[in-house]
């Protein structure tokens, strides 16, 4: 059976709206039909499918229209083995993996940095709330105890005061410095009533003189406790007021005595070395002058004159201002005396018995301070 050529169906190819024929290399050009697509076994075992396909389609024709040549120039198409193509792959590989490196170096960068942040945040914030904590705690205590604050207040002051004192101190050439005193020896004439070894004995016969309406003051002698009554101007109105007392069956003899002074008398102040020093010629301008008053005579002139003399230093002294407590008690008795005993030459009005009392505590302290 042979075919017609003219029944034969064709594909054109047309590239913008022109028919241009596909040139072969040896029979120039060559009709596209569906034998020519079909090559060696193919050919052969299809060939009769084709065939009979052919017969059934419509008589139509194809076009495939190709893009424009000037197209094509201006955006080639970039093929696999395109060598652009090429170096773009491996520009974009290199750049990823340089952003991978940078991204690691980053993060490693980061973490302590995100670390400290974080723990100097957790620090300040902790340390800002133990602030606030303790400023609500201190408004609490004083709002619940409104004293707190006035003795805090007042605390202040005083230490504040106390930091000036000191500071003119310094500048006045450090006047409250220890310094070292001299203990002088006091001589005085003395009515004992008696020695005992037995301090509880001492007490039971100083009871025993107190309801008799005697005074006394027991002072260490040698390693002895002595009994005393009284003390006196002179010998001869201490050997009067002896024989007084004997009438009323109270054992009493008068003697002079001299108290030793000891030596020196270390870390006192300026004040109070003044007055361990001058407290001798004090006591003595007292225990003239309540002398003479208790036996109804009148004081000389001369002793009223030293007695106002003496009041007159220990008053400079400042005694309150002692630190010393030993030095301190002695003034304040030789203070009190000194008082009583001025008080009784103006108005004659006094109680010889207690600047008695005040003597005699003196002399005691004064034997004991060392």
């Amino acid at each position: 059976m042979s075919e017609n050529p003219g029944n034969r169906k064709t594909i054109t190819i047309k590239i913008n709206g022109k028919e241009r024929p596909f040139h072969d290399k040896e029979k120039g050009s060559v009709e596209l039909n569906s034998s020519t697509l079909i090559e060696g076994k193919n050919a052969e075992k299809f060939g009769d499918e084709v065939a009979a396909g052919s017969e059934t389609i419509d008589d139509e024709s194809f076009d495939w229209i190709l893009p424009n040549e000037d197209e094509m120039e201006e955006k080639p198409p970039i093929l696999a083995n395109d060598s652009s193509a090429g170096e773009k792959n491996t520009f974009l590989k290199k750049k990823i993996k340089q952003d991978k490196g940078n991204k690691k170096s980053v993060n490693k960068g980061l973490v302590p940095s995100i670390f400290f942040t974080v723990l100097f945040a957790v620090v300040l914030g902790t340390g800002f709330g133990i602030i606030l904590l303790k400023m609500v705690s201190s408004d609490q205590q004083v709002a619940s105890n409104p004293n707190v604050a006035v003795s805090q207040g007042e605390t202040e002051t005083k230490v504040e005061k106390k930091t000036n004192e000191e500071a003119k101190e310094a500048a006045a050439g450090t006047e409250t410095s220890a310094v070292t005193a001299t203990k002088k020896d006091i001589s005085t004439f003395i009515i004992q009533h008696i020695i005992l070894s037995n301090e509880n004995a001492v007490k039971q016969v100083q009871s025993q003189l107190k309801n008799e309406g005697y005074i006394s003051q027991e002072i260490a002698v040698n390693g002895k406790i002595a009994v005393y009554l009284g003390v006196a101007g002179d010998l001869e109105e201490a050997k009067t007021w002896a024989k007084a007392i004997k009438k009323d069956k109270v054992e009493a003899f008068a003697k002079p005595i001299t108290f030793n002074g000891g030596g020196k008398i270390k870390n006192v102040t300026k004040e109070e070395k003044s007055f361990i020093e001058n407290s001798p010629a004090i006591y003595n301008a007292i225990t003239v002058f309540v002398s003479s008053a208790q036996f109804g005579e009148s004081s000389s002139a001369e002793a009223k004159k030293e007695l106002k003399k003496q009041q007159a230093v220990l008053e400079e002294m400042k005694i309150s201002a002692f630190k010393n407590k030993e030095v301190k008690n002695m003034a304040i008795q030789l203070n009190e005396g000194i008082t009583k005993s001025v008080a009784l030459d103006d108005n004659g009005k006094g109680d010889t018995q207690a600047i008695q009392k005040n003597l005699l505590a003196f002399l005691e302290k004064y034997v004991q301070l060392n």
